[in-house]
């Protein structure tokens, strides 16, 4: 809030000592009030500058995007990909749109990929191959500078082997029919779509993707969209529609099967903000046998059992303001065994999984949905269908001041 400002008074001076005419001190006094009340007012400028603007949804429009793809076979490791932002490029890239093939038959892996500051030496890794990139605009000759490449690598070296690295994860879905069937995930399954919040690269940062599923014919693929733009003003304009991202967060994490696993994205008692949730995917890592449901409470789960505490990340690489949201998960809560809440009280519920293998995706919130809401101490809580299933929580957000 500005400073407020009261009314310079005039200042009690001592009586001038023998020497100074009585007109020569009123002088120094309204000097003094003077530069009193230019500094007063400096200040109250200042803070109003500091208070900033109040966040506002934003809608990102492609300046010259440039699209491409790149396949690539696991046949004894896994296909890594990556979308590179050169340091030497200086230069921010604008992802629009990530879309994932799915394998050419059902998968018991998840797919998961990570933002990242530190990439993935792809040449250390082997002999990387380069997707083909493109401007949509033919009349645009710009050379692009970003690095699209894929190379096969080992569990040991791949910083997302493990699903914790990574603050998303996916099962992509085989194509119909048997045989070498490829298809993107539809808008309600991308990494990021056309409407959500884009990834913001800065230099030196990546956008990296694996699906673990290795064999001789098991080729998955990654379609990208994306901008190459210079300077700190972006293509982000503000818009009303309440749906629209601000400055998203995107967060994962993966419990194993409990009783009963359970995912919770925490609004902590001691944030100054509200989350503005946009997106939450869930997945089941087995076919669920009865349905799971998810709350909004102000009484949450408390973690017990085999915890485990989510990656997050901001997608726009440009902000480094703290992060007060978490995600975790755990496979037993401390408050006990089974159902610790009725479906009665949930406002989702769902029944995901496949003959074998895991579930689809889930999405109680999607593109183009009005946004949950979280007050500081409230949280929104999964619990896996049984005690076979292990749950997956993939959240996107924006923080707000409360």
């Amino acid at each position: 809030m500005p400073i407020s400002v009261t009314r310079a008074q005039p200042l009690k001076l001592p009586d001038a000592p023998p020497g100074y005419d009585k007109r020569d001190q009123d002088h120094t006094r309204r000097l003094i009030e003077l530069a009193f009340g230019q500094f007063a007012a400096a200040i109250q400028q200042t803070s109003v500058q500091v208070a900033g603007t109040k966040p506002v949804p934003q809608a990102w429009t492609p300046s010259s995007p440039i699209i491409g793809q790149i396949v690539g076979l696991g046949v004894t490791q896994p296909a890594y990909f990556q979308l590179l932002n050169p340091i030497s490029a200086k230069k921010y890239v604008v992802i629009y749109r990530v879309a994932p093939w799915g394998p050419d038959g059902a998968t018991t892996l998840a797919a998961r990929w990570r933002i990242t500051s530190q990439p993935l030496n792809l040449d250390a890794q082997g002999s990387p191959v380069s997707g083909n990139l493109m401007r949509m605009d033919e009349t645009d000759v710009t050379a692009i500078t970003s690095s699209f490449r894929t190379v096969n690598t080992a569990s040991t070296i791949n910083p997302i082997s493990t699903l914790p690295a990574a603050i998303g994860a996916v099962v992509p879905i085989a194509g119909p029919g048997v045989g070498t069937y490829n298809r993107y995930l539809d808008v309600d399954t991308e990494i990021i779509s056309l409407d959500a919040q884009p990834i913001v690269l800065a230099p030196g940062d990546a956008f990296e993707f694996e699906n673990t599923d290795v064999g001789a014919s098991r080729t998955n693929g990654l379609f990208v969209m994306f901008d190459e733009l210079t300077g700190p003003t972006l293509t982000n304009v503000a818009l009303n529609e309440v749906w629209r991202p601000i400055s998203s967060i995107m967060g994962g994490v993966f419990t194993a099967a409990g009783n009963l696993a359970t995912v919770q994205l925490l609004n902590p008692i001691i944030s100054p903000n509200l989350l503005r949730v946009t997106g939450i995917r869930m997945l089941n890592s087995i076919a669920a046998t009865a349905r799971c449901f998810m709350r909004r409470t102000s009484s949450p789960l408390h973690m017990g059992g085999t915890v485990s505490v989510g990656s997050v990340r901001r997608l726009d690489g440009r902000d480094h303001a703290p992060i007060y949201g978490i995600v975790q998960g755990c496979t037993q809560p401390v408050e006990g065994t089974g159902n610790l809440y009725p479906e009665t009280v949930s406002f989702y519920a769902d029944r995901p999984g496949l003959t074998s293998g895991e579930g689809l995706w889930t999405g109680p919130v999607r593109p183009f949905s009005a946004p949950i809401f979280l007050r500081p101490g409230s949280a929104l809580e999964m619990q896996a269908a049984d005690t076979s299933s292990g749950l997956y929580g993939d959240f996107i957000w924006d923080e707000v001041p409360a």
